[in-house]
């Protein structure tokens, strides 16, 4: 009986104890590295179990008067979903592997009308390494390879063929569990 009470006690403890590392689910993060292209993004992952997260991404690409575009106003977002599979917890130290699908879009226009419209999609595998302090502040640094899909290309009204292009994806998040 004695034993049994221990062995009950400490399997609800370690449940406890679980739980409690669990307990925070979501990961807030953005890529500063979009800065350089004039996107804000952010993206937000939840920890499905240990070692793996499932999210959505987002930015929107604002216009930036010193471009040297000017008279020409710049638009755009992107949306994406991403799976992640971390070598260990996905709130500690170490290699994980990303696959993702982002679909965006970009307009340029002048006062007159609209000069450039793109819209693609962007299917991405990535790999790197994560940091993480105190199971909060962590960093995602990462390569791969992403595939752009363009789905509609005009330039000043007029159709223009863009053939598909395979690129690196470099990957830079900096994020915070909640």
């Amino acid at each position: 009986m004695r034993k049994s009470i221990s062995t009950a006690i400490f399997s609800a403890a370690t449940m406890m104890s679980s739980s409690a590392l669990m307990a925070k689910g979501f990961n807030l993060s953005t890529n500063p590295v979009y800065l350089i292209n004039n996107e804000l993004s952010a993206g937000l992952d939840y920890g499905i179990n240990k070692k793996y997260t499932v999210g959505l991404e987002a930015g929107y690409i604002f216009d930036n008067p010193s471009s040297g575009l000017s008279g020409y106003e710049t638009d755009g977002f992107e949306l994406g979903v991403r799976g992640v599979i971390h070598q260990r917890r996905y709130d500690e130290d170490g290699f994980y592997g990303s696959a993702g699908l982002a679909y965006g879009a970009l307009s340029i226009t002048n006062s007159h009308s609209e000069v450039v419209k793109i819209s693609a999609y962007a299917p991405r595998i990535t790999g790197g390494y994560q940091w993480t302090w105190n199971n909060d502040f962590n960093i995602k640094l990462g390569a791969g390879l992403r595939r752009i899909i363009f789905s509609e290309s005009k330039l000043f009204n007029n159709s223009l063929s863009m053939p598909d292009t395979t690129t690196v994806a470099l990957e830079l998040q900096v994020g915070y569990f909640i």
